[in-house]
């Protein structure tokens, strides 16, 4: 649906680590990895494809998230 985050980290201290692992997101503004108010979402050996409109692979808002793509494919 839209607005629909594949992995969505947020709020300091929230951590969310992700491997070996396909996202494929199809709606506007649905992003594979985000991260808002000092989340972190770090991400290895990954395969992410965004299709709608304003749709990221790899975002940060909102307070200054943090994310890491080791390794990875991003479409």
């Amino acid at each position: 649906s839209n607005g629909s985050n594949a992995v969505f980290a947020t709020g300091e201290g929230s951590v969310i680590n992700v491997e070996n692992t396909n996202i494929h997101t199809k709606s506007d503004s649905s992003r594979g990895l985000d991260a808002t108010y000092k989340g972190t979402v770090n991400g290895k050996n990954l395969t992410i494809t965004t299709e709608g409109a304003h749709s990221a692979t790899l975002a940060t808002d909102r307070g200054e998230g943090t994310i890491t793509a080791e390794a990875a494919k991003l479409t």
